[in-house]
């Protein structure tokens, strides 16, 4: 009875550890803690305006802030400056993309949508130390300017064409703490005479950034504790499965046979405490259980068990005769 009282604490405490070990995994995932890093960051636009060859303006391009000719730009050199800082994190993936994206609205008031397509001119991902982004985009400002000019044309429609050069920066520290995208822009009128071109409103901000953390102290004590659960739940089914194999070993060969016997004969046998309503009839000893199941096989009798005592049991079959099988442990274990 010990035993079994053992055993069923070990199956009882394998299902805490269990449980325990699954609470304080999950705990470990949603434990956030939050704390505030400084930052700073800026970003900004500019540009240059290209000129093709002409009787008026004696230089190559034009300064930024102007009104500008559009029959006579080539291209348009737009510089995208982005640049960023975290304390004490410098080690960075970083993903940008330059966009050109074309948008013909109705002249009219209500500026519904005709056309927009959008062109990938440029894509990079890197590995950086710092967030010193700089780059120089040459816009065709005449294959864009024609496109549209050639659909206007064409259909026979008034429309306003708008060119957005669209520069996004993504960027992740390599802790994960930090996780942002950023966009700065250009957008350049086309199909008009003469143009204003915008710049998209510059970055510039800075103070305290904050970093959620499930990566803290608190979280690696919790997967400590999960572990360690998983741990005491592995000892005990080990010690659990050793005291079930012990038991088993320790059972003899004819605690076995008569273990089995009631078991899987069940349906044949019928367990008697003593013989007192047992005939008067010739006994016939048989020499194994085989030969008294043929027997009860081929005369359709149940099977009659009674324990003699802690080390004999018989077995019975009444018909005619008695048919009696009796099993010592001594003469199991010779």
């Amino acid at each position: 009875m010990k035993k079994d009282k053992i055993s069923i604490a070990l199956s009882i405490s394998i299902i805490a550890f269990i449980i325990a070990a699954f609470f304080f995994w999950n705990q470990s995932q949603k434990i956030v803690i939050k704390s505030e890093i400084p930052y700073e960051e800026s970003g900004s636009t500019s540009y240059k305006v290209y000129l093709d060859k002409n009787d008026y303006y004696d230089k190559d391009y034009l300064e930024e802030g102007m009104q500008y000719i559009s029959s006579i730009i080539n291209y348009i050199e737009v510089d995208f400056d982005y640049t960023a800082s975290y304390a004490d994190i410098n080690d960075y993936e970083t993903y940008k993309s330059v966009m050109a994206n074309i948008v013909v609205t109705d002249s009219d008031d209500n500026n519904k949508v005709i056309y927009t397509k959008k062109e990938k001119i440029k894509e990079e991902k890197m590995s950086v130390n710092d967030l010193s982004i700089k780059d120089t985009i040459k816009v065709d400002y005449k294959k864009y300017n024609s496109l549209v000019n050639a659909m206007k044309t064409k259909y026979g429609i008034s429309a306003n064409c708008n060119l957005e050069i669209a520069y996004n920066v993504v960027y992740t520290s390599k802790n994960g703490e930090i996780n942002e995208a950023k966009k700065l822009s250009v957008n350049i009128p086309l199909s008009k005479q003469m143009i204003t071109i915008q710049k998209g409103s510059p970055i510039s901000s800075d103070g305290l950034y904050t970093i959620q953390d499930n990566n803290s102290m608190i979280n690696g004590v919790m997967i400590f504790c999960a572990i360690l659960m998983i741990i005491f739940t592995g000892v005990d089914i080990i010690v659990l499965i050793m005291r079930v194999t012990n038991r088993i070993n320790r059972q003899s060969k004819y605690d076995r046979f008569i273990a089995k016997a009631l078991k899987e004969y069940d349906s044949y046998i019928t367990q008697t405490k003593d013989e007192s309503f047992l005939p008067d009839k010739p006994v016939i000893k048989v020499n194994s259980f085989k030969e008294l199941l043929d027997v009860r096989n081929n005369i359709d009798k149940t099977i009659i068990y009674t324990k003699l005592s802690d080390d004999a049991s018989k077995f019975e079959i009444i018909d005619e005769v008695i048919y009696e099988y009796i099993v010592t442990r001594q003469d199991m274990e010779k």
